[in-house]
């Protein structure tokens, strides 16, 4: 990068300075030392935080506890989910999700049945026990 005065930083050098946030670069130009600090600008800032609100959410995306309003909102506008599905992202819907997985593991499920007329002779077949038991 050349700047106004005909100094030139190279691109690994601001790179480094940006790992090294709030950090310093010092140098020499025409035999004179110089010392550069390096802030990171108000929109890298935000990117970075957005970052790490994403990776926040895909982290409560695979552990099914659901996701807050803005939550949903930013993994629409990131691509993560779909708008139609934001419903499935709410809280209340992945307790129920965890619960349908428990159940599954459980062994408290049953079908899946080929036609519904079978579905519902299984529901009437039903006897109070059986209740109890699935």
């Amino acid at each position: 990068m050349k700047m106004n005065n005909g100094l030139i930083i190279s691109q690994e050098d601001i790179d480094q300075a940006k790992k090294r946030a709030n950090k310093k670069i010092e140098t020499i130009f025409q035999g004179i030392p110089i010392t550069i600090i390096i802030g990171i600008p108000r929109k890298i800032e935000l990117d970075m935080n957005k970052k790490a609100r994403i990776a926040e959410i895909r982290k409560k995306m695979k552990q099914k506890t659901g996701l807050s309003k803005t939550e949903r909102r930013l993994a629409i506008a990131t691509g993560l989910i779909s708008a139609d599905q934001e419903y499935y992202w709410t809280p209340e819907w992945q307790k129920g999700e965890r619960e349908a997985d428990d159940d599954e593991k459980r062994k408290r499920v049953t079908g899946p049945f080929d036609t519904t007329e079978e579905a519902i002779k299984y529901l009437h077949a039903l006897t109070p026990e059986d209740a109890d038991r699935i």
